[in-house]
């Protein structure tokens, strides 16, 4: 019997429930809508940009405050691929000053990425 491994989704929501019960301040950047051609040249036009990370986290941190942006993918490497532009994002975000960004491969890996950066 095969087990069934998570979709992207689910473990975003699996995430999402860690952060609302920790009580930190996040969003999740909806970019992987499916839209209507004008609709997409419309969210082109006001700035929506292919490969930004899933999860934007403020996060306190040895008495400051960071920005953690997570790329949420599944659990199996193997079911997930991450994208140039998503490489593009992680890498700009990691040269500023005070916001980290990752890619972590379920909900479980991104919750030990928060809790190494709050303690």
């Amino acid at each position: 019997m095969k087990t069934q491994i998570p979709k992207e989704d689910q473990e975003s929501k699996a995430f999402a429930d860690y952060l609302r019960l920790k009580g930190f301040k996040f969003t999740h950047i909806a970019n992987e809508r499916r839209t209507s051609i004008q609709q997409g040249v419309k969210l082109k036009k006001l700035g929506v940009s292919p490969g930004v990370p899933d999860f934007m986290i403020i996060l306190p941190c040895l008495g400051a405050t960071h920005i953690l942006f997570i790329e949420m993918k599944r659990s199996k490497k193997s079911l997930s691929k991450v994208s140039e532009s998503q490489k593009g994002w992680i890498n700009a975000i990691n040269e500023c000053t005070g916001s980290m960004a990752g890619i972590c491969y379920g909900a479980d890996d991104a919750i030990k990425i928060v809790e190494y950066f709050i303690k």
